[in-house]
């Protein structure tokens, strides 16, 4: 692909880590996992095309982020590599291991969402709810959403800040495709799936494209999802918080990759 995709590496230690984040977000998301985690491992942390440092993408689709995240896998050399992904990047780094499944070990799912409704209804709703308002005033209003009383005021206005940076017109459109990726690649990239892979869940989206706050016991239609189609699965509940757990509890996101990581530290002994 042609597109510039920035990114950085720290730390050396196998296994690499290779950081994915979501809508409207960047590499900067990741720094306080980086911090925790470069000691122990390779971290690669990328801005998904239209995002951050990274040129726009000739598409606004899903299948484009993919394509980056595995720029980045081949240009890095980590092997082997975990693939880890927050909101939007747990679909990329889907489509990206069903591109091609090389060195991968391991992938962690950080809020992950499926959207379970008729593909053409739920594009529609999502059409009309973006049209309605306008994409920046529509997007300020999702991710309001995302943080909850807990959430610290200076975290809130950053994400929300930077969103205004996204083009309006990429943003409409790959927020759509991502909308639309599931029921036509949701499942099937689950199924594809060969490796562990960790879940970490604080919120969910309903049919609704509403956020909701995780409760203790409630498994998601994401979390079924993944149990029912992926072989070696753990899950882990983080409760208290909003969208962006990496952000918001930190040392709990580090230390259950941590622990997954180590499995495959062994395996490579």
């Amino acid at each position: 692909m042609n597109t510039f995709v920035h990114y950085r590496v720290e730390g050396e230690n196998d296994p690499t880590l290779i950081f994915v984040h979501g809508f409207g977000c960047e590499i900067q998301d990741w720094q306080p996992l980086i911090l925790a985690l470069s000691s122990r491992y390779r971290c690669v942390a990328l801005d998904l095309p239209g995002h951050g440092r990274s040129s726009k993408a000739t598409e606004a689709t899903v299948t484009e982020m993919a394509l980056a995240v595995n720029t980045v896998r081949n240009q890095s050399k980590g092997r082997p590599v975990i693939l880890v992904g927050h909101s939007l990047g747990c679909k990329v780094i889907r489509e990206a291991y069903a591109m091609s499944q090389t060195d991968v070990v391991g992938m962690v799912f950080i809020e992950g969402a499926l959207y379970v409704a008729d593909r053409e209804e739920i594009l529609n709703r999502a059409r009309s709810a973006v049209d309605a308002e306008g994409f920046s005033a529509f997007a300020d209003k999702h991710f309001r959403a995302m943080f909850n009383e807990n959430a610290a005021p200076a975290l809130v206005t950053s994400v929300l800040g930077r969103l205004q940076t996204l083009d309006p017109s990429f943003g409409r459109d790959l927020y759509l495709d991502a909308v639309g990726w599931d029921p036509v690649s949701g499942i099937d990239t689950l199924k594809r799936i060969a490796v562990p892979v960790l879940v970490l869940q604080s919120t969910f989206v309903d049919a609704n494209l509403k956020r909701r706050a995780l409760e203790p016991g409630v498994a998601t239609p994401f979390m079924k999802a993944v149990r029912e189609h992926v072989a070696d699965v753990s899950v882990k509940a983080i409760l208290g918080h909003g969208h962006f757990p990496m952000l918001e509890a930190p040392e709990t996101v580090a230390l259950a990759i941590n622990e997954f990581a180590q499995r495959f530290v062994r395996a490579y002994l």
